[in-house]
């Protein structure tokens, strides 16, 4: 008590009370459940109803004409050979299918979902797949110019052999992209949201708790 004055005395100026360091015990159970939600976020699905739908049509309208031009070009007028070329190949189709991707994905977080829940683990399955596949291509061709520029004598000695090792990377990258996107299709699941159904992926902590 004495040091509590004291302290007032020193700062006479504050008008908080001192700091305690009891617990209070909070039950969480007997909060009434009509209370409103704290966050209803009426005005963003209001611009996401909107902007969502365009940007979606814009980058796939972007997406399948840079990604058809380019395995137009490769088809017909260029000779895949080098391991640059065979990555940048398959860099473009899992873009492609990453693009088949948004227009159901988006219109399921747009309303309801109709297709249930071995469509949305699918859905979830194939996103993961081509995005993260599209990820390590990009990576793997940041490291393919990477050799050619910095280790030149190991890039000719890897020349003669540039299509083995083209087909090679791509299957791991693609594999690797498969094992990556298995969580999405164990967890996915139709969410019941103030009557909507949500395809969404469940919470791996909450999964593991058992919820």
């Amino acid at each position: 008590m004495d040091e509590q004055l004291q302290f007032q005395e020193q700062v006479p100026w504050t008008n908080e009370p001192p700091v305690s360091t009891e617990w209070y015990q909070w039950d969480f159970e007997t909060f009434p459940s009509d209370l409103p939600e704290l966050c209803e976020k009426k005005a963003i699905r209001m611009v996401a109803r909107i902007y969502l739908p365009v940007m979606v049509v814009l980058f796939c309208v972007l997406g399948f004409l840079g990604n058809g031009i380019l395995l137009l070009v490769r088809a017909r007028y260029h000779r895949i050979q080098f391991l640059g070329d065979i990555l940048l190949l398959h860099l473009a189709i899992s873009d492609l299918l990453l693009l088949l991707t948004l227009p159901v994905g988006v219109a399921g977080m747009m309303g309801t979902w109709y297709l249930g829940k071995t469509a949305c683990q699918v859905l979830q399955g194939f996103h993961a797949l081509t995005f993260y596949s599209g990820f390590l291509f990009l990576m793997s061709l940041t490291l393919d110019r990477y050799i050619a520029i910095v280790w030149v004598p190991i890039a000719r000695r890897m020349r003669p052999t540039a299509s083995f090792w083209g087909k090679l990377c791509s299957g791991v990258m693609w594999l690797f992209s498969a094992a990556l996107a298995v969580p999405n299709v164990m967890y996915a699941h139709v969410e019941d949201y103030k009557g909507f159904q949500l395809c969404r992926i469940l919470d791996f902590a909450w999964a593991s708790d058992g919820y």
